[in-house]
């Protein structure tokens, strides 16, 4: 498992430019208390709270391709792991990360594996 301050890094890189190729998020509230923090900042601390966000296929908005959620999150290193997607993760444990690191994190979190990109 990574830290969170490395899952905050992760996500922020998939939800501004990494995924936007093939993701839409699905409708959420987030607390008026996080005003002052950015969007990825925001959803991050929604999901911490228990918070989940439906993720939508970009080419077919109908389709849930999978939850962003705490566990999900926390998880995500676990499945990279098992899923042979060991480059990504050497990546995040050294800070080198980018966006298509990001990216293949991302997929992790919301359908369990690698599918685009």
């Amino acid at each position: 498992m990574i830290s969170k301050a490395r899952q905050l890094d992760m996500l922020i890189g998939a939800l501004e430019g990494g995924s936007n190729y093939w993701y839409l998020l699905g409708k959420f509230t987030l607390p008026e208390s996080s005003k002052d923090k950015s969007g990825a900042e925001r959803i991050f601390d929604f999901i911490q709270d228990g918070g989940e966000i439906e993720i939508f296929d970009i080419e077919n908005e109908d389709e849930v391709l999978g939850i962003l959620n705490k566990v999900n999150v926390e998880t995500a290193t676990e499945k990279m792991f098992a899923g042979g997607a060991l480059w990504a993760i050497g990546e995040i444990l050294k800070e080198e990360d980018d966006a298509d690191t990001a990216d293949a994190w991302f997929q992790y979190v919301v359908m369990g594996e690698q599918l685009f990109g």
